[in-house]
């Protein structure tokens, strides 16, 4: 497990969701610290262990290391850093316009979305 070798107050909050928090970390990395008091933290490590261990789709991001408190208590997970858009922009058409966005960059990117989930099944 990785015990962060800066606090998190000197991180730099990226995003908040309902079961934590995300943070900017170094390298193109992100860390993610889950809220004890709505997630089983026991939960999410035995499956952040579980997906390190599974040989997964470059595609998917999946935990890199596990992250503890300064007791060695797990509070959260080191992810690779992505930019990207959400899936349902490309249902609006001024999105797909100005981008340049056409019909068969939609259905490769579908057809490879599909192959993803396959594989993952």
């Amino acid at each position: 497990m990785k015990q962060l070798d800066v606090k998190i107050n000197d991180l730099q909050l990226i995003a908040e969701g309902g079961e934590g928090f995300v943070y900017e970390y170094k390298n193109n990395y992100v860390v993610k610290i889950y809220k004890p008091d709505v997630v089983d933290l026991r939960s999410k490590e035995i499956r952040a262990k579980l997906l390190m261990k599974i040989n997964l789709p470059d595609e998917v991001i999946k935990p890199l290391d596990l992250v503890t408190d300064n007791s060695g208590k797990f509070i959260g997970i080191v992810m690779q850093k992505v930019d990207g858009e959400d899936f349902k922009k490309l249902s609006n058409k001024k999105f797909v316009k100005s981008n340049n966005i056409n019909t068969k960059d939609i259905l490769q990117f579908l057809e490879r979305f599909w192959e993803i989930i396959k594989e993952l099944h």
